[in-house]
């Protein structure tokens, strides 16, 4: 009989939590773990349910219960678990639910959030509004906080070290009025506006260049997502009419997935031939 090794058989086992993530609910389940010798008759094992045990004398100040010496060298030795040399050990791993779904005794039907219906009625009813927009020829009132909540350069403008919080007015220029207000119509409800509606006309060219000046007033007033929101609609809308001001835009505006939209839609050659 070849010499063992001279550590003794060690045998650690633990029970811990985990949540399935691929295609199961993130429901508590625990493993359980057991290791038992294949002779059924003289198995030995040991197993606990219980949560975060190890099975060792000591672990730290880890709560223990099993063994960390598993079985005796020299009980191993003389015992029927060795055969030609060799010590075969199956191991079973069970998984033991900790919760069981039964049926809902009651279901309550949610409605749809209306937290930007309820914000925009503030925009519409001009309740509570203490700021003035002069753009072009007309005026739009607006509430200082939401703005500032909003986008980084009215914050700064409101209420930063330069900022003046009792401005009750701001002339708005190089903006377009029907531009502004989708600006502050996203704002209010973070959604990218009905620009049909806007502009009152289907054309696609109309759309786009509305959309064109949005992102540029988005980025000036660093609203972020607005931006992403204008450069994903430009990447739908790209034509031969408006693929070099788009260009241009995205250039400039620096909408770097925009830019590469509009330079594979240049290089195919047949793309330029239509007209929107």
């Amino acid at each position: 009989m070849s010499k063992l090794k001279r550590e003794e058989p060690k045998m650690a086992f633990r029970s811990r939590r985990a949540f399935p993530s691929v295609g199961r609910q993130a429901t508590d389940i625990s493993d359980l773990a057991i290791a038992r010798s294949i002779d059924a008759e003289n198995a030995l094992f040991a197993a606990s349910e219980s949560e975060g045990v190890l099975f060792a004398e000591s672990v730290g100040a880890f709560p223990c219960r099993g063994y960390k010496r598993f079985f005796k060298r020299s009980s191993l030795e003389s015992s029927d678990y060795l055969k030609d040399d060799c010590l075969a050990m199956h191991c079973t791993v069970g998984v033991v639910r900790t919760r069981v779904e039964g049926p809902k005794q009651y279901t309550i039907s949610l409605p749809p959030s209306d937290m930007g219906q309820s914000i925009k009625y503030l925009l519409d009813s001009e309740v509570g509004c203490d700021i003035v927009f002069q753009v072009g020829d007309e005026t739009f009132k607006a509430h200082k906080l939401i703005l500032a909540a909003r986008s980084p350069v009215f914050r700064a403008q409101f209420f930063g070290l330069i900022g003046n919080p009792n401005m009750d007015k701001v002339v708005i220029e190089d903006v377009e009025p029907s531009i502004f207000k989708a600006m502050l119509l996203f704002i209010y409800c973070d959604k990218l506006p009905d620009v049909h509606e806007i502009t009152g006309s289907m054309s696609i060219c109309s759309s786009t260049i509305m959309v064109q000046h949005l992102l540029a007033a988005a980025d000036r007033y660093g609203l972020d997502r607005l931006k992403l929101l204008c450069e994903a609609k430009l990447c739908e809308d790209v034509t031969a009419d408006t693929v070099a001001t788009t260009l241009a835009l995205a250039e400039q505006h620096r909408c770097s997935q925009l830019k590469t939209i509009c330079l594979r839609f240049a290089a195919t050659p047949e793309n330029l031939g239509g007209a929107c």
